[in-house]
């Protein structure tokens, strides 16, 4: 993972509803947007803001089931992320 890219990531999880959310959809299979609202306990157009920032970021993928979207979390890049941020380099002091 790119620096760049980790920067940008770090970008979108830089508000708290993100974060909540990101880390409930790695835990989970899947959620409908419904049960999103629940957990982040905002209104329908603010979610809808945070899942189209995350989605664009490619953390969480979205699926459409007829008028409902299902969103799950992208494990693989969140795990690219988390081992960026595992791995030493080297710079501490300098």
């Amino acid at each position: 993972m790119h620096k760049e890219e980790t920067s940008k990531l770090f970008k979108v999880l830089s508000d708290e509803s993100r974060v909540k959310i990101v880390k409930v959809l790695y835990h989970r299979d899947e959620l409908c947007a419904c049960k999103l609202l629940e957990v982040v306990n905002c209104c329908q157009s603010t979610l809808s803001h945070h899942m189209s920032v995350l989605t664009e970021s490619n953390l969480v993928i979205p699926r459409k089931d007829g008028k409902w979207v299902h969103y799950r979390c992208n494990k693989e890049l969140v795990d690219q992320l988390m081992s960026f941020i595992q791995t030493p380099c080297g710079c501490v002091g300098k």
